[in-house]
């Protein structure tokens, strides 16, 4: 047994014309029992063809809306890859399936299936969309084009609203089994909120008139984006540890976009208090692990890297945390030392060394 497998091959789709394709996807029937072609093998083989001719498909992606859910998500899929390897893609096109896709009702009622590959709906594209922005929004050669900027947020404000993860589900994939950082990007909501950063980034890199002189108005020049980030940073509201692990892990870009705006929430993106403490661990692992030690943040959390000596003790041994080992926290510090921006006997690097293993 090797897999899923396909009723064509990949050469047999490039030979058909676009209306005999669709025909094809809208009318094949999977045949019950073991080994049998399935709608994830016939998927595989139609990405396939889509990276073999994105501009073929990207042509006429107004009549793919028309597919079943599995087939637009090996299609989007397809997109993605070839973004991500820098090759051709219009992007109008593109977005305008994806924007479909986001409006539908994420299940379809009475959508059953002997196939576990089969997605209950639309939760599998969308998680594929959140994932394809966040190509597009990268700095580079591919990336959306900038007049784009109304149809590509209309595709990515509704995923920050998607109930993907749950609670539930991050009881069960979390904890021990996934760090929150990890976590995140295989959801749909935690995906579309990196994806945020993403295109505020995006954003910044184009300049606007106040740019142009010489001053910024961070999310100001972006409301959306402030919006977002500010409803998802209410813990009440939010009830993620691996949404909120995004705002450590992309602190310093936050800081570039609006320096304001990150100092006035710092202490919402690292809680105090002992309640929320699962909360300022997700964020601050994130932030640890994954961003370097920049002078401009140091000045900004040098007391987050105070509480972080003192909650050493605090870490649960229910919970999978990238910064347990304590390596990217005790090079943050060193390196913060070899600056001259710690001294050898700072506080900081005192209590580090009485209270580190």
């Amino acid at each position: 047994w090797i897999g899923p497998t396909s009723p064509i091959s990949e050469s047999e789709f490039a030979a058909m014309t676009n209306d005999e394709l669709i025909e094809f996807l809208q009318t094949w029937e999977p045949e019950s029992g073991w080994a049998k072609p399935t709608p994830e093998g016939l998927g595989r083989a139609l990405e396939a063809a889509v990276r073999a001719d994105p501009t073929r498909f990207s042509e006429y992606a107004a009549r793919l809306r028309f597919l079943d859910p599995t087939y637009v998500n090996a299609i989007l899929s397809a997109f993605r890859e070839v973004a991500r390897n820098g090759e051709s893609l219009d992007w109008k096109p593109v977005l305008q399936l994806a924007e479909w896709v986001v409006k539908q009702d994420r299940n379809i009622p009475n959508r059953t299936s002997e196939y576990s590959d089969l997605d209950p709906g639309w939760v599998w594209t969308r998680r594929t969309i959140a994932h394809l922005l966040d190509v597009g929004f990268s700095q580079g050669s591919i990336e959306i084009p900038f007049e784009l900027r109304p149809l590509a947020w209309s595709v990515l404000g509704p995923l920050t609203d998607d109930p993907d993860p749950s609670v539930e589900a991050e009881a069960k994939y979390g904890g021990t089994n996934m760090d929150p950082s990890n976590y995140a990007i295989n959801t749909v909501r935690g995906q579309a909120i990196e994806s945020v950063v993403k295109y505020a980034l995006w954003v910044h890199r184009h300049p606007g008139d106040s740019d142009v002189m010489g001053w910024s108005n961070g999310f100001d020049r972006m409301p959306e984006v402030g919006d977002v980030l500010d409803q998802h940073l209410n813990l009440s509201a939010e009830p993620s540890y691996a949404v909120h692990s995004i705002y450590g892990q992309w602190l310093p870009w936050l800081q570039l976009l609006d320096p304001g705006w990150t100092e006035r929430n710092l202490s919402r993106i690292f809680p105090p208090a002992n309640e929320a403490f699962l909360f300022w661990e997700a964020a601050w692992d994130a932030y640890v692990s994954f961003c370097a030690p920049y002078d401009s943040v140091f000045d900004l959390v040098k007391r987050e890297y105070e509480r972080a000596v003192t909650r050493i003790s605090q870490v649960r041994p229910d919970r999978k945390h990238p910064m347990l080992g304590l390596d990217r926290f005790a090079q943050h510090l060193i390196i913060f030392y070899l600056r001259g921006r710690l001294a050898l006997d700072d506080p900081l690097l005192e209590l580090f060394y009485r209270e580190a293993p």
